[in-house]
């Protein structure tokens, strides 16, 4: 029984593992101006796709979507491949840079795999995509704005969500257009706010990674 119980731990040893606890919330509080360029950009694309989808619609102009999404994604891409280059010419960054770097580029692989894997496999239907992205739009923001202890990520990060559940209860033509409003109020303007305080704060001399570049 005595052997489960943790014995005392040398204090050198608990002293460093408090420095490092310090360290990494400092590194997250330094983070809050972070360069936001990534989530700003892919919102955009995202915007400019939705658009032109919804107006297709609308206007009864068939194209084939899929040749217009694949090449938008794939510029977001390029962009991410570009910053990743750009992140190991530019060297030091924090512990906090990277976790947000992994969990935005994880971020947007599983909303890659959900808008083409998922739709051509045929589990999820079209409609649930955008709900589905959603989701996990909404676990981004609200991750980051606990990394980087404020508010404003966890707003977002619920409003996303709030957004999900209405796509999920309310399909139909008019999705994709809900969609687009949600991207723009929840992550091209605030991703644009973020991104203009970064540069205003810290310009181009503070090696950052940008939210969505591991």
């Amino acid at each position: 029984m005595l052997s489960m119980l943790e014995l005392p731990r040398d204090p050198f040893e608990a002293q460093l593992e408090l420095s490092f606890i310090k360290k990494v919330i400092a590194d997250s509080r330094r983070t809050v101006a972070l360069d936001a360029s990534p989530i700003l950009f892919w919102g955009m694309l995202t915007v400019v796709g939705v658009v032109l989808e919804y107006l297709g619609c609308l206007t009864g102009l068939f194209f084939d979507s899929l040749w217009l999404w694949l090449l938008l994604i794939g510029i977001g891409w390029a962009y991410n491949l570009w910053g990743w280059q750009r992140r190991r010419r530019r060297g030091a960054h924090t512990f906090a840079d990277r976790v947000l770097g992994v969990l935005w580029s994880g971020c947007w692989a599983a909303m890659t795999i959900l808008g083409f894997v998922g739709y051509f496999s045929g589990v999820i239907v079209e409609n649930g995509i955008t709900a589905s992205i959603s989701v996990i739009l909404g676990l981004g923001f609200y991750v980051t704005g606990v990394l980087v202890d404020h508010p404003w990520g966890r707003w977002l990060g619920l409003g996303w969500w709030a957004v999900a559940v209405l796509l999920f209860f309310w399909p139909g033509p008019h999705v994709m257009a809900v969609f687009g409003m949600a991207m723009m109020g929840l992550q091209v303007i605030p991703g644009y706010l973020v991104q203009r305080q970064w540069k205003g704060r810290h310009g181009a001399s503070l090696p950052t990674t940008p939210a969505g570049e591991a």
